[in-house]
């Protein structure tokens, strides 16, 4: 996947993403040797996010697919442990070492709102 984007600045200096379609929609890379393939590297507007590492990114810094995929990871977890039949002590240890780590490795890249994260803090049963 690849994108094309560039910035242009208003008579301030804010910098605002543009983007435009190539001619082509897709990139063909060919590799050397007696065993080469051609591989097909398609285009994504700058608007869309492509998982990376684990993290849901874009460009042009959108947070809703991020948002998304952090609020399903967390609602299977906690449904996971609303569900089990597991004590006070397993599941603080499931929760500072599974929950926790899977669920906010992502923040530090994301620009998600606080506000988001309060809603998604608040969608979570409380199950105490």
């Amino acid at each position: 996947m690849f994108y094309l984007a560039y910035y242009q600045f208003t008579p301030r200096g804010a910098p605002v993403l543009q983007s435009f379609a190539p001619d082509q929609l897709s990139v063909q890379a060919q590799g050397s040797g007696s065993h080469s393939t051609t591989v097909s590297i398609k285009y994504l507007q700058p608007t869309t996010s492509q998982k990376t590492l684990g993290c849901y990114k874009s460009p042009a810094g959108g947070c809703k697919r991020s948002l998304q995929a952090i609020t399903e990871n967390v609602m299977a977890k906690a449904t996971l442990v609303a569900k089990s039949a597991l004590d006070p002590k397993c599941t603080m240890r499931y929760f500072t070492s599974v929950f926790l780590p899977s669920v906010t490795y992502t923040l530090p890249t994301c620009f998600i709102p606080e506000k988001q994260l309060q809603k998604l803090h608040n969608l979570t049963p409380d199950y105490s």
